[in-house]
């Protein structure tokens, strides 16, 4: 019995120093091809930015399964400046958006309906520019999950009109306004 077990102890031995070898191989590989590797990451990344541009969406902003918070805060910052140019104000224009994040009343009831806000029982004061910023981040947020990673789609939707183009030139503006907060900093 015990002749069983020191031949299993010297296999398993033996499959962990092949293991061992193999990984030891592999990183000597990556190593050795890493002009190969660049290049293959290089064909990769124009890929990406060839997409990117079909998309009209700028190379840095480009799908991704988690959001950057960062980015997150500066395209609030520019729908900020687009809906309000940095504003308080209590109704907008159009009677329908509040405050300096242009949300809507129909944003808070979708974010209820999915489980991102509670239900209070009243409707929420979007003039407060503190419940107006939290839930134009959530519903940012759940847009940009609708969209697939993509912050640009996240923000057409963000804006949610049913005017044809109206959505793209929206983004487009919020785009121009970061590109604008980035040449003042």
């Amino acid at each position: 019995m015990t002749a069983r077990k020191g031949n299993n102890a010297q296999k398993t031995n033996a499959m962990a120093s092949k293991r061992r070898e193999k990984q030891r191989r592999g990183i000597r590989w990556l190593v050795g091809n890493k002009r190969a590797l660049c290049g293959v990451v290089g064909v990769f990344m124009a890929f990406v930015a060839f997409s990117c541009k079909l998309q009209g969406e700028p190379m840095q902003h480009a799908t991704t399964r988690t959001p950057d918070p960062i980015l997150c805060a500066n395209i609030l910052h520019a729908i900020a400046h687009v809906e309000s140019k940095d504003r308080d104000i209590d109704a907008h224009e159009d009677g329908v958006s509040f405050g300096r994040y242009g949300v809507t009343q129909r944003a808070v009831a979708e974010l209820i309906r999915v489980g991102h806000l509670m239900d209070i029982g009243i409707e929420y004061d979007l003039a407060d520019p503190t419940v107006n910023a939290s839930v134009a981040k959530a519903y940012l947020l759940l847009m940009f999950e609708r969209a697939g990673g993509s912050w640009w789609n996240a923000c057409e939707k963000y804006h949610g009109s049913l005017v044809k183009g109206a959505n793209e030139a929206y983004a487009a503006k919020v785009w121009a306004a970061m590109d604008d907060q980035k040449g003042k900093s």
